[in-house]
């Protein structure tokens, strides 16, 4: 079975940092499989668990999404 992937780019809040931040300790936390530099349309990309339920992928979104950054899913 395929990850799904998060795509995670600037919105209100053009600085990566915040989510490069939120991302290392997501996969700290076991929370997220991994995380890596996208290449386009740029930001980063989270690869979520395998096991990542409906709720758990609008869950790690919507902390992202609380940064001010934009996220689109990639199946």
């Amino acid at each position: 079975m395929a990850q799904a992937v998060l795509t995670v780019v600037p919105g209100k809040q053009p600085d990566l940092a915040d989510a490069v931040g939120l991302a290392a300790v997501m996969k700290y936390k076991a929370r997220i499989y991994d995380w890596r530099l996208a290449g386009s349309p740029g930001g980063i990309s989270v690869i979520l668990n395998d096991n990542a339920a409906s709720n758990q992928r609008l869950e790690i979104a919507g902390e992202f999404k609380a940064l001010g950054y934009n996220v689109i899913e990639v199946p």
